[in-house]
C-alpha cells in the first residue's frame, strides 16, 4: 500500500486519499470561489467590489482560498495562538494551489506581513513567516523575511472600526528593501478590513514595487467583519486585520 492510502480525513476520520482530508470534507470547506479580483471580498460574482470601485486599494490584486467561516476560522485560530501546524501545510497548499491556477504570471518575491516586535515576543513566530516559506516552496518564489520593520504602537484593536484601524496601522512598516520594479506578494493569515495588508502595500508602493499582489488563508466576509476583528483581536498578541 502507497503511503498516501493511509491518510484519515482530520474532520470525519474515513480513509482520505493523497491529503488530510477526504474529498467529500473537502467539497464542504467553505471556499471562496466568487470573490473581487482586488480585495478578495466574498460576493456573489467575481467582479471588482463596490468598495474597490470606488476607492481603489493599493493592491493591484488579492486572493483567498477560504472564507473565513467555520471550520477554517478555528483552524487558522489555532495556528495563530496555539502554534498548532497540523494544518498548516493543507492550508498553504490550498493557497499555493489558488494562486498556481491563475493566469497572472507569479511575482518575484514573497514579504509575509512583520508582527510588531512585542507580538513576536509573545507568540514566539510569525504565522504570515510560515504561510510564506510553505508557499513561497511549492510556488518556487523567494521570501525575504527581514528588512521589513513593524514600527507601529503597540495598539489593541478590540472594538474599533475599520478607520480606528487604519489610523491604528497609520505609518506602521518600515521597508528598507529596493522594490523598484519589483512584482511582489505581501502573505498573511486572514484578511478582516484589510487595514493592515493596505498600510504595508502603501509602504511597499512606496519602496518602489511596480504590481502588489495580497495572499491571505481567508477572507472575512463583509457582513461578518466586526464580529471577526473583535474574535481575531480578544486575545493577547494577535497583531493584524
Amino acid at each position: 500500500m502507497n503511503w498516501v492510502d493511509n491518510w484519515h480525513c482530520r474532520f470525519c476520520g474515513e480513509p482520505a486519499r493523497g491529503g488530510p482530508v477526504c474529498e467529500g470534507c473537502r467539497a464542504d470547506l467553505p471556499w471562496n470561489d466568487l470573490a473581487c479580483p482586488r480585495c478578495a471580498l466574498p460576493g456573489a460574482t467575481d467582479d471588482i467590489c463596490a468598495d474597490c470601485l470606488g476607492a481603489p486599494p493599493p493592491m493591484d490584486m488579492s486572493l483567498a482560498p477560504f472564507v473565513y467561516a467555520p471550520p477554517i476560522d478555528q483552524l487558522i485560530q489555532q495556528l495563530k495562538f496555539n502554534r498548532l501546524l497540523a494544518d498548516a501545510r493543507w492550508l498553504c497548499d490550498a493557497l499555493a494551489d489558488r494562486r498556481r491556477d491563475h493566469p497572472a504570471p507569479l511575482p518575484d518575491l514573497i514579504l509575509p506581513v512583520p508582527l510588531h516586535r512585542w507580538r513576536l515576543w509573545w507568540r514566539g513566530y510569525n504565522q504570515a513567516a510560515v504561510i510564506a516559506r510553505h508557499v513561497g516552496r511549492r510556488l518556487k518564489v523567494p521570501v525575504q523575511l527581514h528588512n521589513i520593520g513593524h514600527s507601529g504602537a503597540r495598539v489593541h484593536q478590540v472594538g474599533l472600526d475599520a478607520r480606528a484601524r487604519r489610523r491604528a496601522v497609520r505609518g506602521a512598516f518600515d521597508v528598507r528593501l529596493d522594490l523598484r520594479d519589483r512584482h511582489v506578494a505581501l502573505v498573511d493569515d486572514v484578511m478582516t478590513t484589510g487595514a493592515t495588508v493596505h498600510e504595508l502595500a502603501q509602504a511597499v508602493r512606496a519602496a518602489g514595487a511596480r504590481h502588489i499582489e495580497v495572499w491571505v488563508l481567508a477572507r472575512t466576509p463583509k457582513s461578518q467583519g466586526r464580529a471577526a476583528a473583535r474574535q481575531s483581536t480578544a486575545r493577547p498578541g494577535q497583531g493584524r486585520t
